[in-house]
């Protein structure tokens, strides 16, 4: 799914982890807030996260390393604060990753 640059407002809504067999979710360049939904660890066949360029908060969930079919992961310019999970280190497939811009 590729919503990108639709200035799509709100949050994401905790039932996208009903969709288990979605491989890319693109949502980047919006004005989504609030912060993801737990519901993502339910995504194991994700290959690409990209959340970039809005403006969610809140830490990134601690189990975000069971998304290990994660390649591409990109949560940059938004309002994350906190530690980054370490559990990041679980995904063995993840190639690239964008932290930058938060408040890491």
């Amino acid at each position: 799914i590729n919503l990108s640059g639709n200035a799509i407002q709100g949050s994401v809504p905790p039932g996208i982890g009903k969709l288990r067999y979605i491989r890319s979710i693109n949502l980047n360049g919006n004005q989504i807030g609030g912060s993801l939904p737990y519901s993502l660890v339910h995504l194991t066949s994700l290959a690409v996260l990209d959340v970039g360029n809005n403006e969610l908060e809140g830490s990134l969930f601690t189990d975000i390393g069971f998304l290990t079919s994660l390649r591409f992961l990109d949560v940059s310019n938004n309002l994350f604060t906190g530690e980054i999970p370490s559990s990041i280190g679980n995904l063995d497939l993840l190639q690239t990753l964008y932290l930058q811009e938060n408040g890491f």
